[in-house]
């Protein structure tokens, strides 16, 4: 028997989902490069030397008046992304722990510190310091058993804790003003590229039953960690490279501007640049989080795009390292012997059963009861307890029966970390391979991969090539279709 309900609407106030700010990081790395930008940045310094005049603070002259327009611009440009942001609502975060800013640049704590006082002090600026927020009303970390760690935004200090600034209306008058549309940040703002691309981080750990991501480590300044100073050198000239390559193209209808490549498990003994490992454009708007839809209607230098799929990555990287046989031409989440459900046109059983592999795989061994993630949006869709239709511990029981291997997921010595470094490699290979090779820009969304139409033919023998000497096993790579 199959049950089907109506898609919720948001009119229904039960399941409607409460909306908050989620603030956008300061990463204040963005320069101007329109007429406009360069005229509203001139405003605003003069506007803020102003103030420091009246007030009698801070003398800027020469050299350290270059260094406080760039900042002024860069923090300029994280403002309007956040103006133009509905769900930032205007705001930005920024931790203003002194050790956060080592390695920014012209950013520096006691720069950045000088700009936002003599912004607020001069009415262009809103500041709410951490303690005045009691750390909940900007998730800008939601961490649980399926969340992937969000590394769009370089920054370590994804917290809670962090100071959080917005535009007054005085500041909002003065863009409009100068004729810059908040939708156009990045035409008028230039982000560079990342600076290090490579990020390394130790293991998550738990604070009152929530996951917390690993610290960033740096292996620059860890004496502890002085045997990877090399690894990494190998490894952020190989990204630079791509992301200098890349830097080359045109992309229309999503927003790239390089690549931070995220390693885990970094301060474990046997850490080897081998755990994680993931790419993830820079920037809480650049096209990895876009849906797969709008992906499929981005260009490459005015050339339309198709997105290869990998189905079942991780299953299959997991049978592929124990020697076992999968064949993903056979979806791997059809279980009729679950209760149906459709919403639409949506299939809840094959959803509860993808949620359920995709948790177990990103976590150390099974869970006893849904993770928030999945449960939340279970209820949204459909108004239902995830739990009461579709008990965690009937999906793990059919699936491992299907998948035995997934009855030893904690007990085998592969864990999430592994599973993702394999692919991670596969995909970064088979990119650096249409680069060097080829001249052929791709496009990674960690288990797909986007190129251009005409590159189709040869991006997907790479990437079968690549993936099958990495995680010993073919992939399965559905039909695209192109017209």
């Amino acid at each position: 028997m199959t049950v089907t309900i109506e898609p919720q609407s948001d009119s229904d106030h039960s399941l409607a989902e409460v909306v908050k700010p989620r603030a956008i990081y300061a990463a204040l790395n963005s320069r101007p490069v329109t007429e406009e930008a360069q005229a509203l940045v001139d405003a605003v310094v003069a506007q803020v030397l102003a103030h420091e005049h009246l007030s009698g603070k801070h003398k800027r002259h020469g050299p350290n008046a270059d260094t406080h327009r760039r900042l002024t611009g860069a923090f300029l440009s994280d403002l309007l992304r956040a103006l133009g942001s509905h769900k930032a609502d205007g705001w930005v975060f920024r931790s203003m722990m002194t050790a956060t800013f080592s390695g920014s640049g012209d950013a520096s704590h006691r720069r950045f510190t000088g700009l936002t006082e003599a912004m607020e002090g001069a009415g262009l600026l809103d500041v709410r310091k951490a303690r005045a927020w009691g750390g909940s009303r900007f998730p800008v970390v939601r961490e649980d058993g399926t969340d992937e760690d969000h590394e769009h935004d370089d920054g370590a200090e994804q917290e809670r804790s962090a100071t959080k600034f917005r535009a007054t209306t005085t500041l909002r008058d003065l863009i409009a003003a100068h004729g810059l549309d908040l939708s156009e940040a990045r035409v008028h703002f230039l982000q560079a590229l990342p600076e290090n691309p490579i990020v390394l981080r130790g293991a998550s750990t738990s604070t009152n039953g929530r996951k917390v991501k690993g610290a960033k480590l740096d292996a620059m300044k860890m004496p502890g960690l002085a045997h990877l100073r090399d690894g990494l050198a190998v490894h952020e000239d190989a990204l630079r490279r791509l992301n200098t390559f890349l830097d080359g193209f045109t992309f229309e209808g999503g927003v790239h501007r390089g690549y931070r490549r995220v390693f885990n498990l970094a301060d474990d003994s046997g850490f080897a640049f081998d755990k994680g490992g993931r790419l993830y454009s820079q920037g809480e708007d650049a096209y990895q989080t876009m849906s797969k839809g709008k992906r499929r209607q981005m260009l490459i230098n005015g050339d339309e795009v198709v997105e290869m799929d990998i189905r079942a990555s991780f299953l299959s990287v997991l049978h592929g390292l124990n020697g076992l046989p999968f064949d993903a031409r056979q979806d791997p989440y059809e279980l009729d012997t679950l209760p149906a459900m459709m919403v639409g046109e949506h299939d809840m059983r094959r959803w509860a059963v993808k949620a359920w592999t995709v948790a177990t795989l990103g976590y150390t061994q099974h869970f006893t009861k849904w993770p928030d993630r999945p449960r939340e949006d279970f209820l949204k869709l459909t108004g239902r307890q995830l739990q009461a239709v579709y008990p965690i511990g009937a999906v793990k029981k059919k699936m491992t029966e299907k998948f035995p291997i997934l009855g030893r997921w904690g007990d085998l010595k592969e864990n999430w970390a592994d599973l993702m470094a394999k692919e991670a490699s596969a995909m970064f290979d088979t990119m650096t391979e249409l680069m060097v090779q080829h001249g052929i820009p791709s496009l990674t969304v960690h288990d797909s991969l986007i190129v251009r139409r005409k590159d189709l033919e040869v991006a997907q023998a790479a990437l079968e090539r690549h993936y099958a000497a990495h995680c010993h096993i073919l992939p399965y790579i559905p039909p695209v279709y192109v017209e």
